[in-house]
């Protein structure tokens, strides 16, 4: 018998661990299994006879991902000796190496024993050490950390509501490593997924994860916003991909669900949001609905024809036409850029971002932001300049950035990703000063600058030998951003390759970028 009023399927979220993207419970500690049970009797108990309720997501977007370098095993053997995390990574090792010796050999450490490698400033391996070889510790021990956390919350959440579906986290896609997924068997019904694809749908990612997780997946997340509408863009919470028209809008959402549809691993997928919002977190044109209450009709009339013929797609005819296609803005891949044990092969070579593959954020127009961007090398360096034109340049104080690790897409600067590298390269008063997201020693990145009269002039200059750890196939994964301080949010912005998608390697990747000799 059905206990609840609401007449749509829906979902609960528990959230068990809250939203934090810069820390992770102590899985392994009383207090998270007592957290979880707590969270369970709050959230699933009360539903356990809901016949409208779909399921329970455990928690949203959590940092599952360490993929600047460092990781999880690095965190817990940085918590105090003897909490129940930090045991469980000394016994991983324990199990994985004959003896410290050899630990230390490999992680480039001078540790007495395991049960030293604590110390105050926390865990962090030496300059020299066997990159391939901590990777693969971090890999499998970040599986052991998944399964811990997954096992603990399915038990509860089926304990409390047997008749429901556990849907997981909600994670962001591209962003995960497999062994999350592998941590995941067994312990999910369902994996929760936010996707927001504009010009490439990552079906392989898919296929892959839900292949390791033993489980369907179900898109929680997507939407597209359109410039015509009239409504500020100015949102710092989802960024659904913004396009020029609602016709352009529709176009999309017939693209995305027929993509989803043609990806056996998906079993659902949910729009973000259905009213535009005009105050706060969610301001935006993400809806169906305006403020105004009138209905978008294009997307609306576009969606009803997608959503009609789905059922038919999935039972008579998979290759069914659900609208006219979206384009895919398929990337274009120049000759790449080898960066091998003989660099002076290419001793004047000159890259410079290409103008066509240049993304500019939404609301770009009031932001007033233009920059050039290039690449150049000599034997030993590799170069990275670019020219902003800015009308107002925003310093800060190099110690409160530090102390505080304010959100990088809201500073003026210019965003660097270098393979798992990334850093904010700004200006404390006239210093330029680079700030890295946390990573693995990374040493020898030095900067120099100048604030002009209309902008600025940042350059930073890369070893070639630090490199070899961040080159896949002789390539060079990169993107670059820069970014609007005065717009206060992460949409005014320039950035190379001409999308959002960077964490898909089709459009972060050496490919994108011209090159030329002088």
């Amino acid at each position: 018998r059905d206990t609840n009023s609401q007449r749509y399927p829906h979902a609960e979220f528990a959230s068990v661990s809250g939203h934090d993207a810069e820390l992770f419970k102590d899985v392994f500690s009383p207090e998270f299994e007592a957290s979880v049970t707590a969270a369970a009797e709050k959230r699933c108990k009360p539903n356990a006879r809901d016949a409208t309720l779909i399921g329970t997501f455990s928690d949203n977007e959590l940092p599952w991902a360490k993929v600047w370098g460092g990781g999880f095993l690095d965190d817990y053997l940085s918590l105090p000796a003897g909490s129940a995390g930090f045991t469980q990574a000394l016994k991983f090792l324990k199990d994985r190496y004959p003896g410290i010796a050899t630990f230390n050999s490999l992680w480039d450490t001078k540790y007495e024993n395991f049960e030293s490698i604590t110390s105050k400033e926390g865990f962090k391996p030496g300059p020299a050490f066997d990159r391939e070889r901590a990777a693969a510790d971090r890999e499998a021990f970040l599986e052991i950390v998944s399964r811990r956390y997954h096992s603990v919350v399915y038990k509860a959440f089926k304990k409390a509501d047997p008749n429901h579906l556990v849907l997981g986290t909600r994670f962001l896609t591209g962003e995960v490593p497999l062994a999350v997924a592998r941590g995941m068997r067994g312990n999910v019904d369902v994996v929760g997924a936010n996707c927001y694809a504009l010009r490439s749908f990552p079906a392989k990612f898919f296929k892959d994860f839900s292949e390791a997780a033993g489980a369907p997946i179900l898109l929680t997340e997507f939407g597209y916003s359109g410039y015509d509408s009239g409504v500020p863009m100015d949102h710092s919470g989802a960024i659904p991909r913004v396009v020029e028209t609602q016709a352009e809008r529709a176009d999309k959402y017939a693209w995305y669900m027929k993509a989803a549809l043609a990806t056996p691993e998906i079993v659902g997928a949910c729009w973000w949001w259905y009213l535009d919002g005009f105050a706060g977190r969610n301001i935006g044109n993400f809806g169906f609905i305006d403020w105004k209450d009138q209905l978008w009709k294009v997307l609306a009339d576009r969606a009803t024809w997608v959503n009609h013929g789905i059922y038919s797609t999935i039972l008579s005819n998979p290759g069914a036409n659900l609208g006219p296609e979206a384009p895919l803005y398929k990337v274009r891949w120049h000759s790449d850029l080898k960066l091998d044990n003989d660099p002076s092969s290419a001793p004047d070579l000159d890259i410079h971002m290409d103008k066509a593959l240049k993304y500019e954020g939404f609301g770009f127009d009031q932001a007033g932001l233009r920059a050039d961007a290039a690449f150049t090398q000599d034997h030993n360096n590799l170069y990275i300049s670019i020219r902003v034109y800015d009308k107002d340049v925003k310093t800060y104080a190099k110690d409160f950035i530090e102390k505080n690790h304010p959100n990088i897409w809201e500073m003026d600067g210019v965003e660097i990703r270098l393979g798992w590298i990334q850093g904010l390269l700004y200006f404390d008063q006239d210093k330029p000063v680079l700030s890295l997201v946390p990573t693995d020693p990374m040493p020898g990145i030095s900067t120099s600058g100048k604030i002009l009269k209309d902008g600025y002039f940042l350059q930073a200059k890369i070893p070639k030998a630090d490199l070899g750890p961040v080159i896949q196939d002789k390539r060079l994964r990169l993107a670059i951003g820069v970014n609007d301080g005065i717009a206060g949010e992460r949409h005014r912005q320039l950035q190379w390759p001409a999308s959002f998608e960077w964490i898909y390697e089709e459009t972060y990747a050496i490919g994108d970028l011209t090159r030329t000799k002088r």
